[in-house]
């Protein structure tokens, strides 16, 4: 447990204008270590398989891991693997090895799966392996977290959702961190598809039915919002530009793709589900940019992860809010007795009324569909509302495409891409 608190330390310090000094060096081997401890673990159980032919070695030591991550009962166990895929995609002795690859490809639904299981169902159960890890927290930590405890009452504090959404940030640096020229852009296409996969799993872990619950599943929404409004920020890491330099360079092929699919597909989904929930609540709170969520207080001191506009000429605008107290280049506070004016006046905390929660919920939606506009409108056809439903279309590379496959209203695109709607969605756009 504190191995991974560790690496989320050190990736936030890494993160902001002026890097701690040693940050870099601690973490890569914090990371070189999570990754010798599954590797001496999995060569103990394979030394007598010496003689074998390598190729099938190496697939036999990859199903065995595999195996191993499905047998996992505890997050405890579970932290490990994950920082091992974290370490795989940070460490540069790894993230370019083919080998590691393939171990990559194998073991990230795997992981992602026992996340689901291990998080959302069984929560109870890593309860107390994050208790322990929560009391060595020092009080700057805390302090991190005091905007998201304003609408902690119910969910938002569990220990599922600070694991997930320290992963979700890990996730973020080892992609920006392997956005690299000067290291020829090595390990990025492995970090983008792991970072969009878990975000695609987390969409669609919170649209299924459990999720409409009371509570539910729906907490997801904070690091999925958290994720959305990174990738608004840098949207091409959600669609890359392929006929510009550096995704040129980087020859993204259909394969590579499959992971931003995934996404925009679970994430029509998500905007579908969250339509139906929230249908009654659209006037719920300002819906303006001055609409600010705990996700975009707590990190608006990690500069990489600053999801509002404020610059020192605007400052004055946030200071000033009716609602916040602003401290400059460190993160806001929400005065909870004003909270329920900020989201609407009709907010009372009962189970009887729409509870803060909800209107938390309700304004990440807000957010959220902001975002698919903006996809929709930077790559057209990605994205469709279509009688009032929302509909991804598959990206498909102009280039990579076979003669022999028809592509229903697909469209060419300035940026090298036709949009293939889905066997099931070939009924006539209306844009």
């Amino acid at each position: 447990g504190g191995d991974f608190t560790a690496i989320y330390r050190y990736v936030l310090s890494l993160l902001v204008a002026e890097p701690f000094m040693t940050a870099k060096e601690n973490l890569a081997l914090l990371l070189k270590k999570s990754i010798g401890v599954v590797d001496k673990r999995d060569a103990a159980t394979t030394t007598a398989a010496a003689a074998v032919d390598e190729a099938e070695d190496e697939d036999a030591r990859v199903e065995k891991l595999v195996q191993q991550v499905r047998a996992v009962s505890t997050w405890s166990q579970l932290q490990t693997y994950v920082m091992y895929v974290l370490g795989v995609l940070y460490h540069p002795n790894c993230r370019g090895r083919a080998r590691y690859h393939g171990v990559l490809r194998k073991l990230q639904p795997v992981i992602l799966d026992a996340l689901r299981k291990l998080l959302l169902e069984h929560d109870d159960d890593i309860a107390g392996a994050h208790t322990h890890e929560q009391e060595d927290e020092d009080d700057d930590a805390k302090k991190t977290t005091a905007a998201a405890a304003v609408a902690s009452d119910e969910e938002e504090d569990t220990a599922a959702a600070v694991i997930i959404t320290r992963l979700c940030v890990m996730s973020i640096f080892i992609v920006i961190d392997t956005f690299d020229a000067k290291q020829n852009y090595v390990g990025y296409k492995q970090a983008i598809a792991w970072t969009l996969s878990l975000v695609a799993a987390m969409m669609q872990w919170c649209s299924t039915s459990s999720g409409g619950g009371a509570g539910g599943r729906m907490w997801l929404l904070r690091p999925i919002t958290l994720c959305c409004l990174w990738l608004q920020r840098n949207f091409e890491f959600a669609i890359p530009d392929i006929d510009k330099s550096p995704w040129l360079s980087m020859q993204i092929d259909q394969t590579d793709l499959r992971p931003n699919n995934a996404f925009f597909a679970q994430f029509a989904r998500l905007l579908n589900f969250l339509q139906t929930r929230y249908a009654n609540m659209e006037d719920a709170g300002d819906g303006s940019a001055n609409e600010l969520l705990p996700e975009q207080l707590e990190f608006y001191g990690v500069k990489t992860l600053r999801l509002m506009d404020v610059d020192d000429e605007d400052v004055t605008r946030y200071r000033e809010h009716a609602h916040c107290v602003f401290i400059y280049h460190r993160r806001f506070a929400l005065k909870r007795e004003a909270f329920g004016k900020l989201y609407g006046d009709t907010q009372v905390k009962t189970k009887k009324t729409t509870t803060t929660s909800e209107l938390l919920h309700c304004a990440r939606y807000r957010k959220l569909r902001q975002f698919a506009r903006f996809s929709a409108h930077k790559i057209e056809g990605v994205l469709v509302c279509q009688e009032n439903a929302w509909i991804a279309n598959n990206l498909q590379l102009t280039d990579d495409t076979p003669d022999n496959v028809p592509l229903p209203q697909a469209q060419p695109q300035r940026n090298g891409y036709h949009h293939h709607q889905h066997q099931q969605q070939q009924q006539q756009q209306q844009h």
